[in-house]
């Protein structure tokens, strides 16, 4: 999961990790800082050094890469399977939301400015600078569905693939966002979920459902 963009504060890298930090996930989640600082003063953008201790105080020390600048910007965006725009305030020309949609890389998008208006319903959104947000609706978790999604849409077969969600909870927007995709996912049993995405079976299971069950 990779946010790119220089270190201006307004790009939101420190709303990024405080999210990352906060995203429950079933599986171990790495994220990228791809790019880096571009202006002569500090008040204007982060250092590396300050991003650093940030991920420190909120336990991503050792799942953060910072890759620095690089020169060929699609092939890094093609290497994520999914990317983060966390802006603050309104982007000039959201330039990496068009290269990642263009790459087919599933985004979260700061609905700061015109990004939502570029990014339309080919992501998830998020309210600028809201860390919370960011991470409260597992908008990055959800993502990663997104992610399998574009990887299903290869496959000459689909059908053959079972995908398994199994959560605390199955929260509304992961339904809506199955649902963006043109896949249905709806509950057949309590605590037990199916439907269907880009031609595989989905089974989900909801984790509190299913123990309250068990303990009735």
């Amino acid at each position: 999961i990779g946010l790119v963009g220089t270190f201006a504060r307004w790009k939101g890298h420190d709303v990024f990790l405080k999210a990352l930090s906060r995203v429950r996930a079933p599986v171990p989640i790495r994220g990228y800082v791809i790019g880096g600082p571009i202006y002569e003063t500090d008040a204007s953008q982060f250092s590396e050094a300050e991003l650093r201790g940030l991920c420190a105080s909120v336990g991503l020390d050792r799942s953060v890469v910072f890759t620095g600048r690089v020169n060929d910007v699609p092939a890094a965006l093609r290497a994520l399977d999914i990317v983060v725009h966390a802006s603050i305030e309104p982007e000039p020309s959201g330039l990496v939301i068009a290269e990642a949609m263009a790459c087919g890389r599933p985004i979260v998008v700061s609905r700061a400015g015109g990004a939502e208006e570029i990014a339309e319903q080919g992501a998830v959104f998020h309210v600028p600078g809201d860390a919370d947000d960011l991470a409260a609706e597992d908008a990055l978790f959800l993502l990663a569905y997104g992610a399998q999604y574009m990887r299903l849409k290869k496959l000459k077969a689909p059908s053959d693939i079972c995908l398994m969600v199994i959560a605390d909870r199955i929260p509304p927007a992961f339904v809506e966002q199955i649902e963006r995709l043109q896949g249905r996912f709806a509950p057949i049993d309590k605590g037990l979920w199916r439907g269907e995405l880009a031609g595989a079976v989905l089974h989900g299971v909801d984790l509190e459902i299913r123990a309250g069950e068990v303990g009735a």
